[in-house]
């Protein structure tokens, strides 16, 4: 079928149809990423937090494992607490951006600039022509220099990622010694404030003889399969949970373990 020239001069007076980009899509998928990454942070700060003050009581991580659900949380509120913390740095990082508007607005005022400008354009007259007679730049060196600076900006932003995530991991650990200690000091002092991580408790441990073995010190930690208890004089003890079949608490008053 043969086209007429009116039906050809009609459709090239029609206005082309661009692709429609659905921006919404976009959004989603780029929120998905983000989401995924600071899940991740949060389970590796939480994953920190919990390793670390399990190592200063002595306790396996093997015998007291923490999900991912409870890692991510835990690590959650590790990093709310950073973020509270970091309130006078953030007032610091505001006012130098208050710094850097003012000069923004310095530099744009035109008496400013027009003197700069007057500086700039003597420099210039004096080194480019000199610059053109003794330089020679091809469009290979052009092209070398754009792929050696997209190179070393991706290390840039690799390197920086990594120690932020670094020194974050490093505060995490930092804060886990400090909490732990601190719980420490308390149960040797008899001065305890943080009632959920010291609480008195009493275990009635099963033994060959139908009769119940008592131990009584501070609940560190427990688990599906292991519980943790501290005693300043005889030190951490950890009882596989099977073998116990009471457990005496002030705070919840008497649990028993079936």
């Amino acid at each position: 079928m043969k086209l007429t020239k009116p039906y050809l001069k009609r459709k090239a007076l029609l206005p082309e149809t661009k692709p429609q980009v659905n921006h919404l899509k976009a959004l989603l998928q780029y929120a998905a990423v983000l989401l995924s990454l600071a899940t991740a942070l949060l389970y590796l700060f939480g994953y920190v937090y919990y390793g670390t003050y399990l190592s200063f009581w002595g306790l396996p991580e093997n015998l007291f494992p923490l999900s991912k659900d409870q890692s991510i949380i835990s690590g959650f509120f590790r990093t709310l607490l950073y973020s509270v913390t970091m309130l006078p740095t953030l007032a610091l990082i505001m006012c130098l951006l208050a710094a850097v508007m003012f000069a923004t607005f310095v530099s744009i005022y035109r008496p400013i600039t027009e003197r700069f400008s007057s500086f700039f354009s003597h420099f210039k007259s004096k080194m480019v022509p000199a610059l053109r007679r003794n330089v020679a730049i091809t469009p290979l060196h052009d092209t070398l220099m754009d792929t050696i600076g997209l190179i070393a900006t991706g290390i840039g932003v690799f390197i920086l990622a990594i120690a932020a995530v670094g020194l974050s991991c490093a505060w995490v650990d930092g804060q886990a010694k400090k909490d732990a200690s601190k719980e420490h000091t308390e149960i040797n002092s008899g001065k305890e404030t943080n009632k959920r991580f010291s609480s008195r408790a009493t275990l009635y441990v099963k033994n060959e003889s139908k009769a119940f073995d008592t131990y009584s010190g501070h609940l560190i930690q427990s688990s599906s399969s292991h519980i943790a208890l501290y005693d300043k004089d005889k030190g951490m003890m950890v009882f596989p949970l099977s073998s116990v079949s009471r457990i005496e608490i002030p705070e919840n008053k008497v649990g028993t373990i079936k």
